[in-house]
């Protein structure tokens, strides 16, 4: 999953900065398809993780919507651009013409697509590029609109983004498609204390001392497919938080004994991966949280192959 971003020159930043794992405004985290490849004719089922703040920093905040299109990207590109941003045309229904170069699958943060052939090359394989647009002032429709007509980049970023996926097609029969890792659960870790991140309790931090948490996330076994030469997906973890600081904001499933996967590629990853949380204080979690002192947690894992799914959790301030 890419994001469509501003390029930003940055010079003399300091640590004033958010970190990539906080979540101060409305953010796309995440999308997925499933399966992530597909035969064609066959359906696919695309969720988005598209997340904000506990505390809005906009009063119009609406509930976030979402639109959905298709483009077949093309032959050799490496960075393709999200479908329709630089265009003015509006393309067809994917139902009424699924070949069309691009078109419109629908609304909604879930949706299901069905791609035909007309992507597949010479080698039996190839890629769709579902784009989904995410707003929470206004339509999506009109927010890709607004990025139409401003040279393909949003005008308000934090109330429109723009995220793609790329779908595999593979028409080779009897080929192994790849599959969604899954995740089981989050826990939250203090001490000797290890508790499930659904309502788990957390010390609040002061001046005088500030805590540090371990997040940890367990995946399905058999998650970490193999390929045709007997080595394992490699598996790492995004981490994001609606307040405090995440030590680490991407983790991975390594191989016990093994620095990296890559040190290892033929021995199973590890069932969990963790990384470090530091508490916010009182004067954090008072702009950050409403008024039950509620943190959100989302734990995103990615194969290497395109496969992606995601949980979510939360903790309470003691």
């Amino acid at each position: 999953m890419r994001l469509l971003l501003p390029i930003l020159m940055l010079v003399g930043c300091g640590d004033d900065l958010p970190a990539a794992s906080l979540i101060d405004k409305l953010r796309v985290l995440a999308v997925q398809l499933e399966p992530p490849e597909v035969a064609p004719g066959n359906s696919v089922h695309g969720s988005v993780l598209a997340v904000e703040p506990l505390v809005k920093e906009f009063d119009d905040v609406q509930p976030t919507q979402a639109f959905w299109l298709a483009c077949h990207t093309p032959p050799g590109s490496l960075q393709p651009l999200p479908c329709a941003v630089t265009e003015n045309a509006i393309p067809p229904l994917c139902s009424d013409n699924p070949s069309a170069t691009t078109c419109i699958v629908g609304r909604g943060l879930e949706i299901d697509y069905r791609p035909d052939g007309s992507a597949l090359g010479a080698d039996g394989t190839g890629e769709v590029l579902l784009t989904v647009v995410a707003a929470d002032n206004g339509t999506p429709e009109q927010c890709l609109a607004d990025i139409q007509a401003n040279g393909g980049l949003p005008k308000y970023p934090d109330r429109c983004v723009v995220a793609f996926k790329r779908l595999v097609i593979n028409g080779n029969a009897g080929a192994a498609l790849n599959q969604n890792p899954e995740l089981t659960a989050l826990w939250l870790k203090q001490d000797e204390l290890v508790e499930p991140l659904d309502g788990a309790q957390f010390p609040v931090g002061s001046e005088q001392s500030t805590p540090t948490l371990k997040l940890l996330v367990d995946r399905v076994p058999g998650s970490a497919e193999l390929d045709a030469n007997g080595n394992y997906e490699a598996l790492t973890v995004s981490w994001f938080t609606t307040s405090g600081k995440i030590d680490g904001g991407r983790s991975a499933f390594d191989p016990e004994g093994c620095a990296t996967a890559a040190d290892c590629p033929m021995k199973e990853p590890s069932i969990d991966s963790s990384t470090s949380w530091i508490v916010p204080k009182d004067t954090t979690l008072a702009v950050t949280a409403d008024s039950s002192r509620t943190v959100k947690f989302w734990a995103v894992v990615r194969d290497d192959r395109g496969g992606v799914s995601w949980l979510t959790g939360t903790a309470e301030a003691e």
